[in-house]
């Protein structure tokens, strides 16, 4: 196999491995504001992509993360609420945990998709985990009701799926073990895509790790 079959059906494989490396330079990522940038911009590229993005749940996710890293006061005091000490080291942490987590299921989001095939039957079920994450967080919004309600309605609608109804059900896992899914052998497009997708990822990790090296 030369180097351009072995590209051409292995371009999901590409942009996976990419979004691993990417999670690498953004955990590495020690300046806050190239960090909190970093998870805007994987925000924003995942919506270019086509994926369904929303503003209030990362933005509950993130207070939710520093409000928990408050309670550890460290640092130069800034302000007091209610007694609470809120010092700088605790706000700087939490925000530096939560945009982590944040970019971090972004960069999966866009990396993760149709077409990549990973042998065998952890990777048939590492591959289906990410379907079931990808359809809870995109049809998380249709659901109404309290917390619990919600959660259920989401299960109803992953049942649907598997039944032939949904996106997950484009998934197979079969006696063997690996994941299957139909993609059109011919069409250029899901390559090109992910190509596009391993190259910007890679450079908004890495190329922004190298220059805060670089910096500081």
């Amino acid at each position: 196999m030369n180097i351009q079959s072995f590209l051409r059906n292995r371009s999901a494989e590409i942009a996976a491995l990419c979004g691993l490396l990417t999670m690498i330079a953004v955990s590495l990522q020690s300046l806050m504001i190239i960090r909190c940038a970093q998870m805007v911009f994987f925000m924003i590229f995942a919506a270019l992509c086509g994926k369904r993005v929303r503003i209030l749940p990362p933005a509950i996710m993130l207070i939710s993360v520093i409000v928990a890293n408050l309670f550890s006061p460290n640092g130069r005091v800034l302000f007091s609420v209610w007694r609470v000490d809120i010092t700088y080291g605790a706000l700087r942490l939490g925000l530096m945990k939560g945009s982590l987590l944040i970019a971090l299921i972004y960069v999966s989001r866009v990396s993760v998709g149709p077409g990549l095939r990973i042998p065998g039957r952890f990777g048939a079920l590492f591959l289906k985990t990410f379907a079931y994450f990808e359809e809870l967080t995109e049809r998380w919004p249709e659901t109404r009701g309290n917390f619990i309600e919600r959660i259920d309605a989401l299960l109803e609608m992953m049942e649907i799926d598997d039944g032939g109804k949904g996106k997950i059900a484009e998934y197979d896992l079969n006696d063997t073990g690996p994941l299957k899914k139909t993609v059109k052998p011919k069409d250029a497009r899901p390559y090109r895509r992910n190509i596009v997708i391993a190259i910007v990822i890679t450079l908004a990790g890495w190329g922004s790790y190298i220059a805060s090296v670089a910096v500081s």
